[in-house]
């Protein structure tokens, strides 16, 4: 059966006029950010907003997920990326790391809790704890890197979810998928302190 006019407009044209929105809203701290990544100064700029974007995004892209409402799924996914840019670009030149650090470990944890499950909850908030504690003392080319891997780790679920949509997924399915993702990324977690190990080799051969 074709969808009435009134249906394409409330359950299309409205969304996705509402994504479109949204991004040019996730997106205009941009510029401020970038002029404070350039002047390596934080200056009056309040990042407080950033740090409730991410999180905001974080809790709506789960309940888009759950209730596969995909033009909130997909229309949060810049919001979350633009606001880890600008938690981690002005976390480094910020003085009061301690205020950035918790709202956004308590947030994450808060708004993660209904889709991983309570047993992952320790493991994300030792996670987020750990990065953001030694982000603030490396050099600032580790720090790009570092944020880099975390804005492309929000990359991969955005593409994971685009896929289970694209393929219509079933349940096991999606399990499948989902599961196959988090075995990967185990792998990387275990494979990780290896590098520090070739370091350590590297640096004793004569």
């Amino acid at each position: 059966m074709p969808l009435s006019t009134t249906d394409i407009l409330l359950k299309h044209v409205c969304p996705g006029l509402g994504v479109g929105i949204a991004f040019v809203l996730f997106s205009s701290p941009l510029k401020a950010v970038l002029e404070v990544n350039r002047k390596k100064s934080l200056g009056e700029l309040n990042v407080l907003p950033f740090i409730a974007m991410a999180a905001n995004c974080f809790s709506w892209i789960i309940y888009g997920y759950v209730g596969l409402d995909w033009y909130i799924y997909f229309g949060n996914i810049p919001g979350l990326m633009f606001g880890m840019f600008y938690v981690l670009t002005c976390y480094k030149f910020s003085k009061e790391q301690v205020r950035l650090l918790l709202p956004f470990v308590v947030g994450s944890v808060w708004f993660d809790a209904g889709a991983l499950g309570f047993g992952n909850i320790p493991g994300l908030m030792f996670g987020m704890f750990n990065v953001l504690t030694c982000y603030k003392f490396s050099k600032e080319q580790a720090q790009d890197t570092l944020r880099n891997i975390l804005l492309g780790a929000v990359m991969l679920f955005f593409v994971v979810g685009l896929v289970s949509q694209a393929a219509k997924l079933d349940t096991p399915g999606l399990k499948t998928l989902w599961g196959s993702t988090c075995v990967a990324i185990l792998a990387i977690y275990y494979a990780a302190p290896l590098t520090s190990l070739a370091k350590m080799v590297a640096s004793s051969i004569p």
